[in-house]
């Protein structure tokens, strides 16, 4: 990375990626060892659960801690429903376990935006206002999987389908140069074994694809190959921590 963007109004995004999130906590370990604070944050998806934990303070340790509360397809949170078949109740609870129903978004202690897409309009749908828990549970919203929020004029899902490592925020944010931590750096599928696999990876194709030409727009990409660990199963956090923590001291500069 080149030394001066630190000292610049520099902003970061964390992408989506499923369960292979917890290198985002890594990033943010490092971050605060360091004292290294950024002027903006924005997340997506499992990006954005991180991201608002980093932009209200909490600390890694807790956020680690809320990151193994996680259970994102736990059979119990069944509820079919005409456009969608589950809750996101784990995701629920540990958010609502440091924030309160009411806290906003516009109180973070770093200015913050959380990227969801309206599956009305098919366009994107960043978030810089309004209730924080239901922001973060739209942005981890997978369509046809979780239930989402409907509304008159939108119904908000996972923010990946239009920008998975949401760069535009930042600059909406005002931030002069951007940082971009992609979780999907390595692209490599597997042989698909059922048709979860088959959706999976023909989501990942079409995200992935579109994120590569999306990062152009970056001062600085962090591209992580975490292709061996799994996006749903809360599994080798430690491990995946270290990635990311390894990753931001290397490209970081802090003087």
């Amino acid at each position: 990375m080149k030394k001066n963007i630190l000292n610049k109004d520099w902003g970061i995004a964390f992408g989506g990626g499923g369960a292979k999130g917890s290198a985002h906590i890594g990033i943010v370990k490092y971050l605060q060892e360091t004292n290294a604070k950024p002027y903006a944050i924005s997340g997506c998806s499992i990006g954005a659960f991180v991201a608002a934990m980093y932009a209200f303070g909490i600390s890694h340790q807790e956020i680690k801690e809320a990151f193994l509360e996680l259970e994102p397809f736990k059979l119990a949170f069944l509820k079919p429903t005409p456009l969608g078949v589950m809750k996101n109740k784990s995701l629920h609870n540990a958010l609502l376990n440091h924030f309160g129903h009411k806290t906003k978004i516009e109180d973070a202690k770093i200015p913050l935006g959380i990227h969801t897409t309206n599956i009305v309009t098919g366009k994107p749908y960043p978030l810089y206002e309004g209730n924080l828990i239901e922001a973060v549970l739209s942005s981890c919203c997978v369509p046809g999987l979780y239930i989402p929020n409907q509304q008159e004029d939108k119904i908000l899902v996972d923010g990946g389908l239009t920008e998975n490592v949401p760069l535009s925020l930042l600059s909406d944010l005002g931030a002069e140069k951007t940082i971009a931590v992609n979780l999907n750096g390595h692209t490599v599928y597997s042989r698909p074994k059922n048709v979860l696999d088959v959706l999976t990876n023909s989501f990942d194709i079409a995200i992935d694809h579109t994120t590569r030409t999306q990062l152009l727009e970056a001062d600085v990409v962090f591209n992580l190959d975490l292709s061996m660990y799994s996006r749903f199963q809360i599994e080798n956090v430690d491990e995946i921590i270290t990635k990311g923590y390894d990753i931001a001291k290397e490209e970081f500069y802090v003087e």
